[in-house]
């Protein structure tokens, strides 16, 4: 049996009016299409802008606990949204903090420092008392602390900061002992094409998910575009003896969320070939 069709050009713009978005959408096939046995997929010419920002609703939260006047004070910072360079990052960072600390100590302010050269963030406190009685301590928790009952967040979705600047455990920062580490801006690496349509079920991820069809990197910057093409041989999809007529896609990331697009539209194509 020879196959009906070869290749399927796909483009957001023309996603059904169902659609939730650009990353989660439908696209509806001018007609139902049956897959002979022994046929192959590929997931190919992807064009894809790189458009969702640095920080998000999923990781623009920076959960600490200040130790000040025999009190403990429990405080979230709130990153605004948006697109980020080391620089940038640290003052809105170093902002928000403060914001949450203003009302407790106006003479204590939390620093926030970036080294471009080594890529260190570094957050430390200037204590400008004239005489300080007790030492504030900062306390800066990592996600099982925010979610767990010691520190009185109990978040089991704590959308922090963490993976950006590090945090794999509790840091104490005092006077003397600033907290430093690297920081990674660039978390999402790879992003993943997820189909119930067209997956095989024949592939696993360490993070559960059991319907990606095609990893593409993320080989370009903020405001460019990705262009990923097929690896001939190895990277195909089983769909054999299928009726095709709505397909279904979500862009992930390895968390599972979808990614905000923000209203952008890409394409890509899938080509069919039958197996000898």
């Amino acid at each position: 049996m020879s196959l009906e069709i070869k290749k399927v050009y796909i483009d957001t713009r023309y996603k059904s009016p169902d659609s939730k978005s650009d990353s989660d959408f439908i696209i509806d096939l001018p007609r139902q299409f049956n897959v002979p046995d022994d046929v192959v997929a590929y997931i190919d010419d992807i064009v894809l802008p790189v458009s969702w920002e640095t920080i998000n609703i999923h990781n623009q939260h920076f959960y600490f606990v200040i130790f000040y006047g025999g009190s403990n004070y429990h405080r979230i910072a709130v990153v605004p949204a948006g697109n980020y360079n080391g620089s940038s990052f640290a003052a809105a960072l170093r902002d928000s903090i403060n914001q949450q600390i203003v009302s407790l100590a106006a003479d204590i302010d939390i620093f926030v420092d970036y080294n471009y050269t080594s890529n260190i963030i570094r957050i430390s406190i200037d204590d400008k008392r004239p005489e300080i009685g007790d030492l504030m301590t900062m306390y800066i928790l990592d996600d099982p602390a925010i979610k767990g009952n010691d520190y009185l967040f109990r978040l089991p979705e704590p959308k922090s900061l963490n993976e950006i600047l590090n945090i794999d455990f509790v840091h104490v920062v005092s006077m003397p002992y600033p907290y430093s580490g690297y920081l990674d801006l660039q978390t999402i690496r790879n992003l993943y094409l997820v189909s119930s349509a067209l997956a095989a079920y024949d592939t696993v991820s360490n993070w559960g998910n059991d319907r990606v069809i095609k990893k593409i990197p993320v080989k370009a910057s903020y405001n460019e575009i990705i262009f990923d093409n097929a690896s001939e041989g190895f990277d195909y999809l089983n769909v054999s003896r299928r009726s095709l007529r709505r397909l279904d896609f979500r862009l992930h990331d390895t968390k599972n969320r979808i990614i905000d697009l923000r209203r952008t539209h890409w394409s890509f194509s899938i080509v069919f070939v039958k197996m000898k």
